[in-house]
């Protein structure tokens, strides 16, 4: 049962130009994903990225990834990304109890142990696992009259409060068996692998962009000897 690392990598982006290109820590932000599938993978295993431009291909090709240009219609700001994993699953043969991983380059804060995690839920035989962050929120939304109103009834303390999680984005894992039924990146019922603050950044700012620029000075020292 191999395992099959998607890497969607589109190269157009309104908020920041070139997103994906923009470098964090000397190393193009999409590059990233490549190295922390490498660290899990094997040599039966494949590593893909898909992207619309030869510039990202020719990149992650120099990077030891396999590349998949994606179709125009795949590569719009309203594309879903579960047809992207379907275009790259498509081109390989593949057994129904292979792995499909989706590691989404704009979360480019990953630690070993979040991939070790992964690495070990899925050779104990785990069908679907997904990055977590977890919260602690007074939650308001907007009434039928249009003012805002607490979701909540009593303002817990946090050591009283039950946490929730929300998907950061960072890493989807399903058996390809369940992708082809139910057409979706995880399970209903999913393992979780719940990350630190700094893990579940989504760049989609330049406020953030220089934020993960600043943490990943310290945080990627793990990965230092991947990289050198």
């Amino acid at each position: 049962m191999k395992k099959v690392f998607i890497i969607p990598a589109r190269s157009g982006s309104k908020g920041i130009p070139d997103k994906n290109l923009k470098k964090i820590n000397g190393i193009q932000m999409f590059v990233w994903s490549i190295i922390h599938a490498k660290y899990i993978s094997t040599d039966e295993d494949i590593i893909c990225v898909s992207s619309d431009s030869e510039e990202y291909l020719k990149l992650a090709r120099e990077w030891g990834a396999e590349t998949r240009l994606r179709p125009s219609e795949l590569a719009t700001d309203t594309a879903p990304t579960e047809p992207v994993m379907e275009d790259v699953i498509n081109q390989y043969d593949l057994d129904e109890n292979d792995n499909i991983i989706l590691l989404q380059p704009t979360t480019p804060l990953r630690s070993k142990s979040s991939l070790n995690q992964l690495k070990k839920l899925i050779d104990e035989g785990e069908n679907s696992v997904l990055s977590v962050k977890e919260v602690y929120e007074f939650e308001w939304c907007l009434s039928d009259n249009g003012n805002f109103q607490p979701t909540y009834k009593e303002r817990k303390r946090r050591q009283d409060m039950n946490p929730r999680y929300h998907e950061n984005g960072s890493i989807y894992f399903t058996k390809l068996r369940i992708f082809n039924d139910l057409k979706n990146r995880v399970n209903h019922e999913s393992k979780l692998i719940v990350m630190n603050e700094i893990e579940s950044i989504d760049v989609d700012s330049i406020d953030q962009l220089n934020l993960v620029n600043f943490l990943s000075l310290k945080f990627n020292e793990q990965w230092q000897e991947e990289v050198s």
